[in-house]
């Protein structure tokens, strides 16, 4: 599978709330960091934050751009409720090994009306 490929899958299956399916598409290994929160490390448990996101809002990623070379994908995204964020993914033979994703957590919490953290 071509970078493009596996992100454009990628998207598909998180609009479907799908983590059992998403998260075949990481390695064995992989580091998915969210900025708001620590690095998950391995596939099992990056299904478990998925499955675990899902389960708490109707979470959407609408490409605004994608730019990409043989290995690297920059999506620009926002979500069904407006809120705007970037992930960037390191593909590595049809597989995501590293994922950075940037987006305010607040302003996701505010639009999803989830609970606020305690100040």
């Amino acid at each position: 599978m071509k970078t493009n490929e596996t992100i454009l899958r990628w998207i598909e299956l998180f609009n479907r709330g799908n983590a059992e399916k998403l998260a075949e598409l990481y390695h064995e290994d992989a580091i998915m960091h969210q900025m708001v929160y620590g690095p998950v490390k391995g596939r099992e448990a990056i299904k478990r934050m998925l499955s675990a996101g899902f389960k708490t809002t109707r979470m959407t990623s609408v490409p605004e751009q994608i730019i990409e070379t043989e290995q690297w994908v920059v999506l620009e995204w926002k979500d069904s409720a407006g809120v705007k964020g970037c992930s960037i993914f390191y593909v590595c033979n049809g597989r995501i090994k590293i994922q950075r994703a940037y987006w305010d957590k607040l302003t996701f919490l505010k639009k999803h009306k989830l609970p606020l953290p305690p100040n």
